[in-house]
């Protein structure tokens, strides 16, 4: 299997999706990490990234999932999300977010040997 091949499956891959348990709510959020073009657009609509506030809130918007894959949240929702407590926040989008190092990534894939 070529370096290509191995992308095009990656990406295909349904079993990337992952959850965080939010204790506070009794609730779970589910995601797929953000790709290329997802940060692109958050990066966008956070302004550059230059508020970390705004950047953390696009974060949730664009990528918290229910259990079906349907977004919980939308632009109206921002308002209230900017009242939530900043530790819930930033847990939520450092959780999405999150880059497994090279040595997790490797050692979990099932198409990269060990």
């Amino acid at each position: 299997m070529t370096l290509k091949d191995k992308v095009y499956d990656y990406v295909s891959r349904q079993d990337r999706r992952r959850s965080i348990f939010i204790p506070e709510f009794d609730e779970t959020i589910y995601f797929t990490p953000v790709n290329v073009l997802e940060m692109e657009k958050i990066m966008t609509l956070s302004g550059g990234g230059a508020s970390s506030k705004d950047f953390h809130l696009w974060t949730i918007i664009e990528k918290a999932e229910d259990s079906e894959g349907k977004k919980i949240f939308s632009i109206e929702d921002k308002p209230i999300l900017e009242k939530m407590d900043w530790a819930i926040i930033s847990r939520i989008s450092n959780e999405i977010q999150r880059i497994e190092p090279y040595a997790e990534t490797k050692k979990n894939s099932p198409i990269t040997p060990s």
